[in-house]
C-alpha cells in the first residue's frame, strides 16, 4: 500500500513537472514575442512622432519663406511705382493705404523719395513715435541696392507688436516695410500647436519673439509686457543636436524637441512635444500587453495540461522504466508491453539496441585496453640509431684524447637513458625521476654541440613529488634542442615548474629560431613540415599530445607560443587529482618568451 502511494506520488511529481515545462517554455516563447511586438510598436510610435515632427518643421520653413517673398514682392512693387515717389504726400499716403489694406501682413509703409522725404500710410502716427528703425534700414538700402536687408524682430511702437522692418533700393527710390510677426504666428500656430506639442520661434541673435502660450505648456515671465519666455527655454540653443533629430532638454523637463534653421530669414524654429502623451501611450500598450499575455497564458495552461494528461502518459510511462538506465556502465532492458504500434516498437528496438551497446562496449574495452599497451610498450622501445651512433662515436672520440673521465661520465648519462627507457613497471613516475633523466640526455647532448648549449631549469620544491606520465618531457627537449637551438648554433634551454593547487604547469623554453604561428598548428595536427629526424624514445610532440589527452582529457594537451627569431615556449598543464576532468585548464606562459 506505500509503495503504490509512494509510486503514484512520484507520477504526479513527474507529470506536474512536466506540466511546468511545457507551460515555462510556452509561456517564454509566448512572452518572447509578445514583448518584441510592444516594442516594436512602441518604437514605431517613436518614429512617427518624430516623422511628423520633422513634417510640421519642414512646413513652417516653408511658411517663414512665404512671409519672406511676399515682403519682397511687396517692396519690390513699391520702389516699381514712381508716382509714388512724385506725387505729394497726400496722394502718396491715400495709395499706400489702399496697398497695406490687401496685404495683411503688412503694418506700415514707407517710401524715401530722392530728396530724403519720408512718406508713410501712417503719417501721422509716424511722426508722433519717430522710430529711428526707420532712418536705419532707409540708409542700409541707399548703400546697396536690389538686395532686400531685414532687421531682426523687436517690439514695435508703431504696430503695438513684434515686428521686422525690411527696405529695399532701387534706382533713387527707396522702400521700408514694417511686417507684423502676429501674421507669421497665426500661419504657425495650426502647423505647430497641439493637444501636446508647442512651438519657439528664435532670431539669429538667439531672441525667442515667437511662442505656444502656456495652455499648451510654455512657462512665461510674470509680470512682464510684451510676454516673453522663461530663461529655461534660452538653454535649447545650447543642448541641441543635428537638425531634424529628436533631442531631450535637461534644462526644460517634460519635453523631447526638434529645431530647423532651413529658411530665408535664418530663424531657427523649435518644435517641442510633450514626453507624457508618450508615457500615456506606452502605459495603454503595456496594459494591453499584460490582459494579452494572461488570455494567452490561460490558453496555454488548458493545451499543456490536455497534452500533458492524455498525450504525453503512454510515453512518461515508458521513461518511468527507462529511469532505471543511468550510464553504460547499467544498461538494462524494458519490461514495457503495449498494444500500440509506437510504443511496443520503440520498447522492442530500445531493448535490442540495449544487447548490442552491451556487446559493443565489451569489445571496444578489450580493443582500447591492448591499444594502450601496445602504444606504451612501442613508445618506450623505440630508440634512435642515429642518436646512438653519434653518442657512442662522441665517447670514443674522448677515450683516444684521453679524456676517460668525461666519456665514462657520457657512458653512465648513457647506460641511465637507456635503462629508464626500457623499464615497463609504471606508467608514471615522480617529476624529479623524469628531470633527472633530462638532466642525463642534456649532458651528452652538450657533449656533442658543446659550450654553446645551456641548459637551466627551475623547479618549485613542492612540485618534486607530483607525478606526470613517464617519457612526456624528454620529446619536447629533444625537439627545442634538434629544431630550435641546433639550427642556430646556440642557445638556452629552460625548464620551469610550478605548482598551482591540482595543477602542475611545466613550461619548456629556447631561444632558437623559433616557428610562425601556422607551424605551431600544423605540428599538433600531426602535418609534417620537414624531412623526419632522428628521435630517441619518442614519437614526437603530437604522440606526447596525444598521451596526454587519453590520460587526463580532451581538456588537457599541449600549447605552443613561439616566434620567429625568439624562441618557443611549450606548456603543459598535467592535473594531480584523481578526477582530473573537474579540473579546470590553467593559462600557460602569459604570452612572453622565456
Amino acid at each position: 500500500m506505500i509503495e503504490d502511494i509512494k509510486e503514484r506520488l512520484r507520477l504526479m511529481s513527474s507529470f506536474v513537472k512536466q506540466f511546468l515545462i511545457m507551460l515555462a517554455l510556452i509561456g517564454m516563447i509566448l512572452c518572447f514575442f509578445q514583448v518584441r511586438e510592444t516594442i516594436q510598436t512602441v518604437r514605431h510610435q517613436e518614429d512617427v512622432t518624430i516623422s511628423e515632427m520633422q513634417n510640421k518643421l519642414q512646413l513652417a520653413n516653408l511658411y517663414i519663406n512665404y512671409y519672406a517673398d511676399s515682403i519682397q514682392g511687396s517692396l519690390v512693387n513699391l520702389t516699381a511705382r514712381d508716382d509714388l515717389y512724385q506725387d505729394g504726400e497726400r496722394e502718396a499716403y491715400f495709395v499706400l493705404n489702399s496697398l497695406r489694406e490687401k496685404n495683411e501682413l503688412i503694418k506700415t509703409l514707407f517710401v524715401v523719395d530722392g530728396n530724403g522725404c519720408l512718406k508713410s500710410d501712417r503719417q501721422a502716427l509716424y511722426e508722433a513715435v519717430k522710430p529711428d528703425i526707420v532712418r536705419t534700414m532707409a540708409d542700409k538700402a541707399e548703400s546697396v541696392s536690389n538686395i532686400v536687408q531685414y532687421s531682426a524682430p523687436f517690439y514695435s511702437a508703431m504696430s503695438a507688436g513684434y515686428s521686422i522692418y525690411a527696405s529695399y533700393r532701387e534706382g533713387c527710390n527707396i522702400a521700408v516695410i514694417e511686417a507684423g510677426c502676429d501674421y507669421m504666428k497665426s500661419i504657425l500656430r495650426p502647423v505647430l500647436e497641439g493637444k501636446y506639442s508647442a512651438f519657439l520661434v528664435q532670431d539669429r541673435g538667439g531672441k525667442i519673439f515667437l511662442f505656444s502660450g502656456e495652455d499648451h505648456g510654455i512657462s512665461l515671465k510674470k509680470g512682464v509686457y510684451p510676454l516673453e519666455v522663461e530663461d529655461i527655454y534660452e538653454g535649447l540653443y545650447d543642448e541641441r543636436l543635428a537638425q531634424m533629430e529628436l533631442c531631450v532638454s535637461d534644462s526644460v523637463a517634460g519635453w523631447y524637441f526638434m529645431y530647423s534653421d532651413g529658411n530665408k530669414l535664418g530663424w531657427t524654429v523649435y518644435s517641442l512635444f510633450s514626453k507624457e502623451m508618450l508615457d500615456i501611450y506606452k502605459a495603454d500598450l503595456y496594459l494591453n500587453t499584460v490582459l494579452r499575455l494572461g488570455v494567452w497564458f490561460l490558453g496555454t495552461i488548458v493545451a499543456v495540461f490536455w497534452f500533458t494528461a492524455f498525450c504525453a502518459r503512454p510515453i512518461r510511462r515508458l521513461a518511468r522504466d527507462m529511469d532505471e538506465v543511468r550510464d553504460l556502465e547499467h544498461l538494462v532492458e524494458v519490461d514495457y508491453k503495449r498494444e500500440d504500434e509506437l510504443i511496443g516498437r520503440i520498447s522492442q528496438n530500445y531493448n535490442r539496441l540495449v544487447r548490442r551497446i552491451r556487446s559493443l562496449i565489451e569489445e571496444v574495452k578489450e580493443s582500447e585496453r591492448k591499444k594502450a599497451e601496445y602504444e606504451f610498450l612501442m613508445l618506450q622501445n623505440q630508440i634512435g640509431p642515429h642518436f646512438l651512433h653519434n653518442t657512442l662515436a662522441c665517447i670514443a672520440s674522448l677515450i683516444r684524447q684521453g679524456q676517460h673521465g668525461t666519456a665514462q661520465e657520457a657512458l653512465k648519462a648513457l647506460v641511465h637513458l637507456l635503462s629508464y627507457t626500457f623499464e615497463q613497471n609504471e606508467r608514471t613516475v615522480t617529476l624529479q625521476e623524469e628531470l633527472a633523466e633530462i638532466g642525463n640526455y642534456m649532458r651528452i647532448q652538450q657533449m656533442r654541440y658543446g659550450t654553446g648549449l645551456q641548459f637551466v631549469q627551475t623547479v618549485e620544491s613542492d612540485a618534486m613529488q607530483c607525478r606526470i606520465l613517464k617519457l612526456i618531457l624528454q620529446p619536447l627537449v629533444e625537439n627545442s634542442v634538434f629544431h630550435g637551438i641546433a639550427p642556430r648554433g646556440e642557445g638556452v634551454l629552460r625548464i620551469a615548474v610550478r605548482r598551482r593547487g591540482k595543477m602542475l604547469c611545466i613550461f619548456i623554453c629556447d631561444d632558437g629560431v623559433g616557428m610562425t604561428r601556422d607551424m605551431c598548428r600544423r605540428i599538433l595536427r600531426g602535418e609534417s613540415l620537414s624531412r623526419k629526424t632522428d628521435r630517441f624514445s619518442s614519437v614526437g610532440i603530437l604522440n606526447v599530445n596525444e598521451r596526454i589527452r587519453m590520460q587526463y582529457g580532451e581538456r588537457f594537451g599541449i600549447r605552443i607560443k613561439s616566434e620567429i627569431g625568439r624562441g618557443t615556449i611549450i606548456c603543459l598543464n598535467i592535473p594531480q587529482d584523481e578526477d582530473a576532468n573537474g579540473i579546470q585548464v590553467i593559462e600557460g606562459s602569459g604570452g612572453r618568451l622565456c
